[in-house]
C-alpha cells in the first residue's frame, strides 16, 4: 500500500531545540526564584532533555520543584514565553539536511503534516521563524488535543483530518513515546536517534536513523513501494 501520509514531530526531529529548552528552563527557575522568594536548584542537562516529549501541558513538572499550583502556572508560562522569545530570535537550528527531506518530499506532491507536544505559539513561531509552513499540508499540538490527551490522540486527529488510514501513514519521531502512540494506532514509524531519545528507547521493529541523510534514504526506499 502507498504512503500517502508523512507526519513528522518537531523537537528532535525538525529542530534542534536543545539549547532553546535549557536556557528557557534555568531562566524560568531564576525568574521563579525571584517571584517566590525561595532557592532551587537547577536541573542538569540531562534532567531537562529526559523530559522532552512529554505533553506541554505537563512536561515542565517532571522536573519535581514542589510548587503550589499558582507557582506552577507562573513557571511554565515563563518557560513558554522564553522558548518562543529564543525561536524568533533564532536561538533554535532545524538539523541540517532535514530541510532538503522536505523540499524532495514536497517536489513530489507528498502530503505532509506535523503533529508535535509543543504549544501552540511554539509552533507557529517555529514555522513563521525557519519559512517551513509551505511544507506542510496540516500541523497539529499539544493544545488541540483533549485535556488528558497524548501523542496517540494527535496522530489520530490528523489521520482524520487528512482522511487517511493508518496503514497509509509514518510517523517520524526521536523517542520511544512516539513509537507507542504510531503502534496504538497502527501507523508506520520511523525512530531519529538525533533527538532528545536513545537508541534502547526503541523496540527491534523500529527502523531508526542516524543522520537525516540516513532518514532520506529510507523515505526513498519507502515511498517507492507502491508506486512502480
Amino acid at each position: 500500500m502507498a504512503i500517502e501520509l508523512i507526519i513528522f514531530d518537531l523537537d528532535g526531529v525538525l529542530l534542534n531545540s536543545r539549547h532553546v529548552v535549557e536556557t528557557a528552563v534555568r531562566r524560568g527557575i531564576d525568574d521563579l526564584a525571584g517571584e517566590t522568594g525561595r532557592t532551587f536548584s537547577l536541573p542538569s542537562r540531562e534532567e531537562i532533555y529526559a523530559l522532552m516529549g512529554r505533553p506541554n501541558a505537563t512536561w515542565l513538572e517532571g522536573l519535581d520543584l514542589s510548587l503550589s499550583a499558582p507557582e506552577w502556572a507562573f513557571f511554565k508560562e515563563r518557560v513558554a514565553g522564553e522558548e518562543i522569545q529564543a525561536i524568533r530570535r533564532g536561538e533554535g537550528l532545524v538539523y541540517a539536511g532535514i530541510e532538503d527531506i522536505l523540499i524532495w518530499l514536497m517536489n513530489r506532491n507528498q502530503r505532509c503534516a506535523i503533529a508535535s507536544n509543543c504549544g501552540r505559539e511554539y509552533l507557529l513561531a517555529f514555522l513563521d521563524h525557519f519559512r517551513l509552513d509551505a511544507y506542510f499540508d496540516f500541523s497539529l499540538c499539544n493544545d488541540d488535543a483533549p485535556p488528558d490527551g497524548d501523542k496517540t490522540d494527535l496522530l489520530g486527529m490528523v489521520l482524520e483530518n487528512q482522511q487517511v488510514y493508518a496503514a497509509e501513514a509514518v510517523y517520524i519521531g526521536d523517542r520511544g513515546a512516539d513509537e507507542t502512540a504510531a503502534g496504538n494506532l497502527g501507523l508506520g514509524f520511523i525512530g531519529c536517534l538525533w533527538g532528545f531519545g536513545a537508541p534502547d528507547e526503541f523496540s527491534d521493529r523500529a527502523v531508526c536513523c542516524e543522520q537525516p541523510v540516513d532518514l532520506h534514504d529510507v523515505l526513498r526506499k519507502l515511498l517507492a513501494i507502491g508506486r512502480e
